[in-house]
This record gives C-alpha cells, structure tokens and sequence, in this order.
C-alpha cells in the first residue's frame, strides 16, 4: 500500500507529510486527532532481504522489546498498529532534525552533549537485565531535540545479550561505516563496547566532517588501518576520548558508564569556567587587565583608602 496525506491510522492518526525514509520504511509527521499532538509514523512499506522476519513481525518485536524502557534520551514507540496490511510504529514527534545533517559542524561543547546524552542512554540499555545493545548508533539515528537535549532512536536491530537473551543468532545487522571491528567477525555476536564504538564514530564524523574508517568502517581497523588524528581546535580531552571509544579491542574502550561520566565533568568545568568570564567581564576595563597580585593590591589600596577617609569623617565631626 502506497502512503499519502490525510491517511488516518487507528482512527485517530491522520498522516500530514514525509518525514524521511529507510531500507522498508516511512516516517510520517501526523496529527493525533484525539489529543491534538504532534506524533510521527513509522510504517513499514515493503520488505527487506536484510529482515530475517516481515515488517510486521519486525515492529511488533521492537514495540515488544522497548515496552518497558523509560529514559529521558531514548525516543520510543508509544503504540503499534497495522493499517491495511501496513504495520506502524506511533512516536512522540522530535521538532529536532537528525544529526546527520551536522557532519563537519559540531562544536565542542556540543560534542560533549551528545557523549553524555548519548552514552547516558547507552548505560541505560546495557543495565537492563538482559542487558540490551542497540546495534545500530550512527548520526542519522540520533535527533537534537528543541530543548537542546540529543535523543537516540530507532530500537529495529536492538539486541538482547547474555546466556538468557534470546535472538542472539541473528544476522549482524547495522550501518558498517559505524560498526565495531568485532561486529565483523563471523559468529559473533554484539557487546556493550560495540555500541561506544558506534557512539565514537558517530562523534568523529560530526565533528570533522567524515567517518573514521570510511564506509567500510571497523572492518578496516580490523584488518589493520590506522585512525586518522582529529584536526581542527578541540581539546586534548576530546580527542583522547573519542580515540579511546575507537580502540580495535573492545576491553580498551570505555564503558558508556565512564564517557557519560568524563562528558559531565568537561561540560561543568566549561560552565565553571564560563562564569567565571562572565564575572571577570563586569569588572571595570582597567581591572579586568590586572593580574591577580596587582588585584590584591589594589583591593588594599582601596580598603586603606576608605579607612582613612572613614577616619579624616571622624575627626572633622
């Protein structure tokens, strides 16, 4: 079935315009005419060699899969419907575009704002019981949200790991260009530092316009290509950090746990340390050029200065 405006699904979802499209699917900006929200539509509109199962069965797994998740980065299905034949996700609708369109344009403070939003959602999914592996982190997955948060979505190829996970002989599924070099390997199955490789190459590519390893991705690294060093003006920390999350062996890279964790503390120095301009800012001009010792200086000068007119009020009373 072939999708067009003013569709309406479940009774109550009525399709507006395109949003953009994937391997089998559609998402579509609709309107819920029950609540008068803003909601977005993820239909599946053909079937995929990729998929080891239909459309339909495919959504109704990752419905199923993410029921139960809640957390403040993560954009998740709040229904699924079949229309016709055509199965759908309903998704709380991102005013925020993709974050593919940053390539080459993300800022360092940005930078450190997707590594802790995202590594945060990451640390969610991997302490989950089983823990869960997205499997497929790459910019166009990530939305920067109007309220300046980023969120990470699309939960197709999430995979649960662990003895009790079921689904662990599925086909390594993913975009290569963000895809760890274990991911490569036959029989394997994915792991906690996969997805921080995702979140590592993804960083890379927004900040310096192209993907670490090219389209091939950790195959590359795997077979024994070199990362590029990041140019332009970002600090060391940046840089270490991002290298680390592209480490060939998973054990060297860090747990979502700890980039969440180093981004957090690099984004309130940077706040401290914006303040602490702002404060230099609002001193006169001609202190502001003063260095520490001459502003002590100057504030005893200033303190013996008032003492003595205090005293000279003193004596003409």
């Amino acid at each position: 079935m072939k999708l067009k405006g003013d569709t309406v699904f479940g009774g109550r979802y009525r399709l507006k315009h395109i949003l953009g499209k994937g391997g089998f699917s559609e998402v579509w900006l609709a309107h819920d005419m029950q609540t008068g929200l803003a909601m977005a539509i993820k239909a599946g509109v053909g079937t995929s060699g990729e998929l080891e199962m239909n459309p339909a069965k495919a959504f109704a797994s990752e419905y199923a899969l993410t029921f139960n998740l809640r957390h403040e980065h993560l954009l998740l299905p709040v229904f699924f419907e079949v229309y016709h034949d055509v199965p759908c996700l309903i998704l709380p609708y991102c005013e925020g575009r993709s974050a593919g369109r940053l390539a080459g344009k993300l800022s360092e403070q940005e930078a450190w704002k997707m590594l802790r939003d995202i590594a945060s959602a990451l640390d969610y999914l991997h302490n989950q019981s089983p823990p869960l592996v997205h499997c497929d982190v790459k910019p166009g997955n990530i939305l920067a949200g109007s309220d300046g948060k980023y969120l990470l979505a699309d939960f197709g190829i999430c995979q649960k790991i662990g003895p009790s996970a079921s689904g662990a002989s599925r086909k390594q599924l993913g975009t290569p260009a963000y895809m760890s070099p274990e991911r490569f390997v036959r029989g394997s199955t994915p792991v906690k530092a996969s997805d921080v490789f995702s979140l590592g190459a993804t960083v890379y590519e927004l900040i310096s316009g192209s993907s670490p390893f090219g389209q091939k991705g950790g195959i590359r690294l795997h077979k024994g290509a070199k990362l590029l060093p990041l140019e332009g003006d970002f600090s060391a920390g940046l840089k270490k950090l991002i290298e680390r999350c592209l480490s060939k062996d998973a054990w060297d890279r860090p747990s979502a746990a700890e980039v969440k964790s180093i981004a957090t503390d690099n984004l309130a120095d940077k706040s401290s340390s914006s303040k602490a301009i702002r404060l230099r800012l609002h001193l006169p001009s001609f202190l502001s050029r003063l260095d520490d010792n001459q502003r002590i200086l100057a504030a005893w000068a200033a303190f013996a200065f008032l003492c003595i007119a205090i005293i000279a009020c003193i004596a003409l009373i």
